[in-house]
């Protein structure tokens, strides 16, 4: 029988020469190549090697050998399995040399596990050639799918526990596998506080931009993401990292839910334990200065208009957020409101015809506030001043007089003490002339919330974050002392928005917000013919 050949292999020598790790390779000396086929996907390559034992190798690039498997195995499948309380339903994408199940079949909580592959080839090769790691397939929980996981997942919506996705690299058949589109597919199929792991494109060292970028992918999907990451010696510098994600916000997924027995869990794994998951999590300073949340990304406070220097600021938040977006944004009776005091209705007269236009509110700004400890109390204002709006002193307020309505969420419960908003109320039928606070203390009402409150303030309301002097015990803020607000305002249709919406929104980020939220962007004229692109409203843009 003619020796296999192949191009990765010369001189005996397996290389690994990849453009997603360049200027660096990954050789491995090889005993006999044992099977080698050109599947409907991708290349399939199986070799004994001198160390490693059985190598599977996809595409040219090394995807298990049965020295180090274990590590990532267990570690993609625990991660999610110990973080969820009793995990039923598992579902698998990818997986196909079995690695996965074989861990996933090791809790007796599991009553079912799907594997969904799409290439049949990678299943049948492992049964023959890795055995050790296809066990999981003859366990009786266990089905196959041969398919397009993706597919796979629009068919199923809250039926899941965890899903774990073990693919390959994000070129190739599992590139949509690292896309967004994706994780909203998860979030669906998951039940109430089901749980994700996927392959978190590689690792810290090449590949951090990516890591960045598909954690803010999963940061628009998942209110509880981490990246947690392992050591793998055949892998490019032996590093593999995951992203755990969690449809529960306050689940804390660095700690494991579940345990086995400290001489269970000896003889159930070779490399996961209670102590690794936590570890999985520690990140270096480099990568967690990349990592972490956007807000405790800044260094610097803001210091613009009433902001004094101290406090941080994230913007762009309707991108950054889907709670924000389309939780408290679209909120009803916000979006009711808006439509009460901003939009404009005009009766214009084309000859002896008479044409009545509306226009309808636009989002002017989305940003979250983290004020800390030793912030001074801003001078009271209104925010309207930032479209040179002018007020009438007037006794009775008569409708149409504002043209911005603002929305405030506290992140954590808002006192006086940690610097509550100061509102004076009545101060919207104030004119324009140098206001007369007299006794602040009796005429400002401090806007104390607790989590899951909220405050709707006129723009021509005069106010201003309040003193906060010291930290408080017991702040309820997942941020530490800082008090969190989001806040949001919303401007009548005819004004210039205070974040430039098509500047700070992609037209691909746009196509996945609800209707509501692309309206208020501007992605729709305002009657007659305001914001139209080539004499159209600018939703054709969207299709």
């Amino acid at each position: 029988m003619a020796e296999i050949e192949h191009p990765t292999i010369k001189d005996g020598w397996f290389r690994e020469i990849s453009n997603m790790w360049p200027g660096q390779a990954m050789t491995l000396k090889v005993n006999q190549v044992l099977h080698h086929e050109k599947s409907k996907y991708q290349d399939v390559l199986v070799f004994e090697s001198s160390d490693y034992g059985t190598v599977l190798v996809l595409d040219n690039v090394i995807q298990c050998t049965e020295r180090d498997e274990f590590s990532y195995q267990e570690m993609i499948t625990h991660l999610a399995m110990n973080s969820h309380p009793n995990p039923k339903k598992v579902l698998v994408i990818g997986g196909g040399d079995g690695g996965v199940l074989r861990e996933v079949v090791k809790h007796e909580t599991v009553e079912q596990a799907i594997l969904c592959d799409i290439d049949e080839a990678v299943i049948r090769i492992s049964k023959k050639y890795l055995p050790g790691m296809a066990l999981g397939f003859q366990h009786p929980a266990v089905s196959v799918h041969i398919g397009d996981g993706f597919k796979f997942l629009e068919d199923y919506k809250n039926e899941f526990d965890v899903i774990i996705t073990d693919s390959s690299d994000p070129e190739g058949p599992a590139e949509s596998l690292f896309q967004k589109p994706y994780f909203e597919l998860l979030f669906g199929a998951l039940k109430e506080g089901g749980v994700i792991t996927t392959q978190g494109s590689e690792n810290q060292w090449l590949h951090l931009p990516l890591i960045t970028k598909l954690k803010a992918d999963c940061r628009q999907v998942f209110p509880n993401v981490e990246y947690a990451y392992t050591t793998i010696p055949t892998y490019p510098s032996g590093q593999i990292g995951f992203m755990v994600c969690c449809k529960d916000g306050e689940r804390n997924l660095k700690e494991p839910l579940r345990t086995w027995p400290k001489e269970e869990e000896d003889k159930v794994c070779k490399y996961y334990n209670q102590d690794i998951h936590r570890a999985a999590f520690v990140l270096p300073t480099f990568a967690r200065r990349s990592l972490k949340p956007h807000l405790d990304a800044q260094t610097n406070g803001a210091k613009v208009g009433a902001l004094s220097g101290n406090t941080q600021t994230v913007t762009r938040l309707i991108s950054r957020s889907p709670t924000v977006r389309e939780k408290f944004y679209a909120d009803p009776l916000y979006q009711n409101l808006c439509e009460h005091f901003l939009t404009l209705e005009t009766t214009t007269f084309y000859g002896d015809e008479a044409r009545t236009s509306k226009s309808h509110p636009l989002l002017s700004i989305a940003i979250t506030f983290a004020i800390p400890p030793g912030t001074p109390a801003q001078g009271l204002h209104r925010d309207d001043k930032n479209h040179h709006h002018r007020h009438t002193a007037v006794e009775q307020y008569n409708h149409g007089r504002d043209m911005l309505l603002g929305l405030f969420v506290p992140g954590c419960d808002t006192f006086r003490k940690n610097g509550a908003t100061r509102v004076v109320p009545g101060s919207h039928l104030w004119g324009d002339d140098k206001p007369d606070f007299g006794n602040v203390n009796k005429t400002v009402v401090n806007a104390e919330m607790k989590v899951g409150e909220a405050f709707i303030m006129l723009g021509s309301t005069y106010h201003g974050g309040g003193e906060y002097a010291e930290a408080l015990s017991g702040n309820t803020s997942s941020m530490g002392e800082r008090r969190i607000v989001y806040a949001m305002f919303s401007c009548s249709g005819v004004h210039r928005q205070e974040e430039v919406s098509f500047l700070s929104y992609s037209i691909e980020e746009v196509r996945g917000y609800s209707k509501l939220v692309q309206d208020r962007l501007g992605w729709k004229q305002s009657e007659p013919n305001l914001g139209w692109v080539d004499l159209k409203s600018p939703e054709f843009m969207l299709a």
